[in-house]
């Protein structure tokens, strides 16, 4: 006899863990939409840094008068913060996704085989495992872009930081 709370059967125990996937899953799109949304307003900040340092970059260059020295740091700092914004971009991009729910056609041939309960919401369960791995998958290729690029950012705003120290200080 099953305790109290707990599942009856092995079947009804299958069915949670299906439904505890599918929510998974709606929890995978969340955080996933939600990173993408933070890759695109990174990237529009690094479109922002490299227009200023790339104007900054051609005035200084054009001009006779300045200091050209400034002028090729800021052309390598903007140079810099486009890859940077290319790396946030690539972490943006459209991905294959694995949503949560079925389709009823999905169903259809197991039904008319008269397949088993059982049978089927075990190759729901794999079905769901697969897609979890996979969302998983994609989303940390993902992080690891992003990540770039807020490394390659930092590291840029640092080098142009120590080559204009040098040049100020000597």
């Amino acid at each position: 006899m099953a305790q109290p709370g707990q599942p009856a059967n092995d079947l009804e125990v299958r069915w949670r863990l299906a439904a505890a996937a599918d929510l998974r899953l709606q929890a995978q799109l969340a955080a996933a939409v939600a990173a993408d949304q933070r890759a695109l307003v990174f990237a529009g900040f690094l479109v922002a840094a490299s227009a200023a340092l790339g104007g900054a970059a051609a005035t200084v260059l054009t001009g006779t008068s300045l200091d050209h020295y400034l002028g090729k740091v800021a052309f390598i700092a903007a140079c810099g913060m486009l890859a940077a914004m290319a790396c946030a971009l690539v972490a943006a991009r459209p991905a294959r996704w694995f949503f949560a729910g079925a389709q009823p056609s999905d169903w259809r041939k197991d039904l008319i085989a008269g397949k088993p309960e059982i049978t089927q919401v075990e190759e729901l369960l794999t079905d769901l495992d697969r897609r979890l791995r996979k969302n998983d998958r994609s989303m940390k290729v993902n992080g690891r872009w992003i990540t770039a690029s807020a490394l390659i950012a930092l590291s840029t705003l640092l080098a142009s930081g120590v080559l204009l120290a040098r040049h100020v200080w000597g």
